[in-house]
């Protein structure tokens, strides 16, 4: 069985025995949340801050297909998979069509750790009609498969602030110009950050 550590280096996707989504869960938390990544760029968007917060784990997974109801996404969902309620099992016992059909997705989603230290970002086309409305994607290949995190903006107060909407993986991607990226860093969560006022 993989540990939190071993998610660092992974190479190929690993089978569903091999992990848990409590391992996934501590790894997101321990190593993408808390942080942010910085990146300048040689584009109209000259800055990309890119942020993950624990409530946004289940909706990047595709839990929310699989479970219905609140207490299964964003933070509550979250905790639920932190001390190992919401399950692999649960999951494929609760709706196996979903839970098949998101599967790749879960398994592959440790590779997020390695693409956000090495993307290639992209810009997404502003007229697409998907149902992921996102500015930016970044992408990489891994094992024969290409995985993608789609970014949209966190708030207009923050324009260089971005969060992640969606993850998938697939076979293939479509053919974009990437943006070059002229420096990188790992900056403190909120470094750079604009808070609302309070009245």
């Amino acid at each position: 069985m993989l540990i939190v550590q071993n998610l660092l280096v992974l190479q190929n996707k690993p089978e569903v025995d091999e992990i848990s989504l409590q391992t996934i869960a501590e790894f997101y938390h321990k190593y993408l949340c808390g942080m942010q990544y910085f990146f300048e760029l040689r584009h109209s968007q000259r800055e990309l801050r890119l942020r993950f917060k624990p409530g946004d784990l289940c909706h990047l997974l595709g839990i929310h297909y699989v479970l219905k109801g609140s207490e299964n996404v964003g933070e509550k969902g979250f905790e639920k998979l932190m001390v190992g309620t919401n399950t692999f099992k649960t999951l494929r016992e609760a709706n196996l069509g979903e839970y098949e059909d998101k599967l790749y997705r879960m398994l592959y989603f440790p590779f997020v750790y390695q693409l956000v230290r090495n993307p290639t970002i992209v810009a997404n086309d502003p007229h697409d009609q998907s149902l992921v409305r996102a500015q930016f994607s970044f992408v990489n290949g891994h094992d024969k498969h290409f995985v993608e995190l789609k970014l949209r903006r966190e708030n207009i107060t923050n324009p260089n602030f971005y969060v992640p909407v969606s993850f998938a993986e697939s076979s293939r991607i479509k053919n974009r110009v990437p943006i070059t990226i002229q420096q990188k860093a790992i900056l403190g969560y909120d470094d750079g950050y604009v808070h609302g006022s309070r009245a």
